[in-house]
């Protein structure tokens, strides 16, 4: 009895601390939602383009959060790849009966990684967030690279973000830097869109 009346007692008296503390469960388990990881602002990290009935390759989907975005914003089909086991756990449990979303556990360790998932599902969109495994980009053939009408991708280093960047803009691609997450370590997020 004791430990509730505590716990009442700091909901009472401190409710922006428990909101701080259990807000992600609460948000998930009551309301549905999926919120993003690390409290990041999608609209400013990944809205750049329109979505609508568009496929997404989403490389680095976590548990869902970027998926769950893009469907908000009307995708048609999200191809959600996720590394970390624990994240593919909770991505699988959060969409693995829609129809919309496709759940891969895949390391993107190689460009022909990268490359076959392009081949294989043929998406408008690609965004990717894999923590410095966007160096494989370079290792793609250009015409599955070009068989992309656009890029998002959060580069990881000034290193990656300037190759990156360089890459693409050969390949006839219009590349803005549009979001500076921490530019200071190169932490950048890239919109390509294909040239006419």
């Amino acid at each position: 009895m004791k430990v509730l009346h505590r716990k009442l007692y700091t909901l009472v008296r401190y409710p922006h601390k428990v909101l701080f503390k259990y807000g992600r469960f609460i948000c998930s388990n009551l309301f549905g939602l999926i919120t993003p990881l690390y409290s990041e602002d999608y609209n400013l990290h990944w809205n750049y383009t329109s979505f609508k009935d568009k496929v997404v390759l989403d490389l680095g989907a976590d548990y869902g959060s970027t998926a769950q975005f893009f469907l908000q914003l009307n995708a048609r089909k999200v191809i959600a790849v996720e590394s970390n086991d624990e994240y593919f756990r909770k991505l699988r449990k959060n969409f693995g009966k829609n129809a919309q979303v496709v759940c891969i556990p895949k390391h993107i360790s190689s460009p022909k990684h990268l490359e076959s998932l392009i081949r294989l599902f043929e998406p408008d969109i690609v965004k990717v967030d894999i923590e410095g495994a966007e160096e494989h980009l370079h290792g793609v053939n250009k015409d599955a690279i070009e068989s992309i009408k656009e890029w998002l991708i959060e580069t990881h280093s000034h290193k990656l973000s300037e190759s990156i960047t360089g890459l693409l803009s050969k390949l006839n691609y219009n590349v803005q830097k549009v979001y500076e997450i921490n530019p200071s370590r190169g932490v950048i997020v890239l919109y390509a869109k294909r040239g006419s």
